[in-house]
């Protein structure tokens, strides 16, 4: 902004000492007025660059939520479902052999719940990669501008490529420790089901069993089908919740998206599901397909009810906008939600007439556009 009121000023300035000057020739002040175009053009694309980097800085990284708070969020939480593990393995006590039974139910209980934890916790790291990289391609699509056109601006141009390569730096390294963390949550997994038979094996051999090898080697396989299958079943209870959340916003599109793919999956972890109960030959083992089928077939059930729900889906995108209306917090005094707040006006603008007229294309478009809205800005 300082280097655009000093170039206006300079353009004032040349304009009120030449205005007078019959003399000047007319060839030299087309070809002045060229300069200053150019470095007026410049400037623009100056602007437009510097533009990009407090979007990125002050919305995408800092932002309410943004990239660095997501991080935290999500370090408070792997520390939170770490610190379940090391409880959970320092308090097994297995007293006498009437405890197995209710211990293994237990444990089943326990293992499941960090399965589902451990699956949030990879989303909320995909995600914040996605972010990062998404922030990184705003400032490398920002357009070029041309540093010897503007050589007296140079110490604020050097400002400002000190500022765009911390900026990058800073949002390099949240990618690069969310990638990190990414694959120490699978070793993390790995470590507690390991421990958690080490500790077993040590409880056992405190107690009087007929036959305690057989004990173990059931511990042994509940423990490791409970490493192979629960993922399986996490992915498909988080995608249930999460078709509850669509229906709840009234997001049409997002459930019916969620829906086609969940019958992907379950078809997938159903075929998957049998197949390692056939591989690890579990007779006993308390999670069976049935978990499969109800909750795929819940998720599917509840989606057929919901688009049942109005006949026209323009209805869901007019439930939609007004949800997130009433549900986000932004400033739009603030330039950098100029954008945003942009397209909310236009969005809000749009009369019921209008609505009636729109395609599937045109409707998920507009659900699109307040989903990021909403995302963006939920509070």
């Amino acid at each position: 902004m300082k280097i655009i009121l000093i170039f206006i000023f300079n353009i004032f300035q040349f304009s009120y000492l030449h205005a007078n000057e019959e003399s000047i020739n007319n060839e030299n002040l087309d070809e002045k007025e060229k300069i200053y175009i150019n470095e007026f053009s410049e400037i623009n694309n100056m602007s437009e660059n510097y533009g990009r980097l407090i979007l990125v800085r002050k919305h995408n990284l800092y932002g309410r939520n943004g990239i660095s708070q997501k991080f935290i969020t999500h370090q408070r939480k792997l520390k939170k479902w770490i610190n379940n593990w090391e409880n959970y393995i320092k308090n097994i006590e297995i007293k006498n052999i009437n405890d197995i039974y209710s211990f293994s139910t237990q444990l089943q209980d326990f293992l499941s719940m960090q399965s589902i934890e451990s699956e949030k916790l990879k989303i909320a790291l995909n995600q914040i990669i996605n972010n990062s990289e998404n922030s990184l391609m705003t400032i490398k699509n920002s357009n070029d501008y041309n540093k010897k056109s503007l050589s007296e601006f140079t110490y604020y141009l050097n400002q400002i490529d000190i500022s765009q390569n911390s900026l990058k730096n800073s949002i390099s390294m949240y990618k690069n420790n969310s990638i990190h963390y990414l694959r120490q949550i699978d070793k993390i997994n790995t470590m507690g089901h390991k421990s958690i038979l080490s500790k077993i094996i040590i409880e056992l051999s405190k107690i009087r069993s007929e036959n305690p090898n057989k004990t173990l080697h059931e511990f042994y396989i509940l423990i490791n089908a409970s490493k192979e299958l629960n993922p399986l079943i996490s992915k498909l209870e988080i995608n249930e919740r999460k078709m509850e959340e669509h229906i709840s916003k009234y997001q049409y599109f997002s459930a019916l998206h969620l829906s086609e793919r969940n019958l992907v999956s379950c078809s997938k972890t159903h075929t998957e599901l049998r197949n390692k109960f056939i591989k690890i030959n579990i007779n006993n083992y308390t999670y069976n397909l049935n978990r499969i089928k109800e909750i795929c077939s819940k998720s599917y059930d509840t989606f057929i009810r919901f688009k049942r729900k109005h006949k026209k889906i323009y209805d869901y995108t007019l439930n939609l906008i007004q949800y997130i209306n009433k549900n986000i917090l932004i400033n739009c005094n603030e330039y950098i939600n100029i954008i945003h707040c942009n397209e909310l006006s236009i969005i809000n603008s749009i009369k019921y007439e209008e609505f009636t007229k729109f395609n599937e294309k045109e409707t998920s478009f507009i659900e699109y556009k307040m989903n990021r809205i909403y995302e963006e800005f939920k509070k």
